[in-house]
């Protein structure tokens, strides 16, 4: 339209395009996209604070442990092989201990 404007096409297409009138049609934008990330990021959240209080209550902690200890230089390393228990419970975000 703009070669036709400046009459670089012809007398014709400069009457022409002299008559079209431009018009802005406003979108209407959705705003559905915002609301599922924000979704997505409130479900994240919740599962990583989830996450983080059972690992503060020990709930990934397994019960008992069975090791192995051996080396062939030092021979009292098997001394400490056996079965370990979970001595408490780490509630409260405390240490937790393992007694044989």
């Amino acid at each position: 339209f703009g070669l036709g404007k400046t009459g670089y096409l012809g007398e014709a297409y400069k009457k022409a395009a002299e008559e079209i009138t431009f018009k802005r049609i406003k979108k209407k934008r959705s705003r559905a996209h915002v609301f599922v990330l924000l979704a997505v990021f409130a479900v994240l959240l919740g599962n990583t604070i989830n996450i983080a209080i059972r690992q503060g209550k020990g709930y990934y902690l397994k019960k008992i442990i069975q090791v192995e200890f051996g080396d062939e230089t030092v021979s009292l390393l098997g001394t400490f092989s056996g079965c370990y228990q979970l001595q408490n419970d780490m509630k409260d975000f405390r240490r937790v201990s393992y007694q044989q």
